[in-house]
């Protein structure tokens, strides 16, 4: 069995997050800790069937805490952007 692991919409999420803080000169405390579990970052989503019976693709997104987080920092709201 072949696993892949696609993380390119958490990627691709983050750096436009960093793009977009940048942009606006805006610097935010990071309200996550690396002993945070994993689930408060990422969503994970596992496709066995995509690719036929002998792969199995597993696909990280943002976490919907993540996606808080950016909506309010990007909003300018930085007192709630600890969500």
């Amino acid at each position: 069995m072949k696993l892949t692991c696609d993380s390119a919409p958490l990627l691709t999420f983050l750096a436009l997050v960093k793009l977009g803080l940048h942009r606006a000169n805006k610097v935010v405390d990071f309200p996550f800790s690396l002993s945070d579990r994993p689930q408060e970052l990422v969503r994970i989503e596992v496709d066995a069937d995509a690719a036929g019976a002998d792969e199995m693709v597993v696909r990280l997104y943002p976490s919907d805490r993540l996606l808080r987080f950016a909506a309010t920092a990007g909003a300018g709201n930085l007192d709630d952007a600890g969500v």
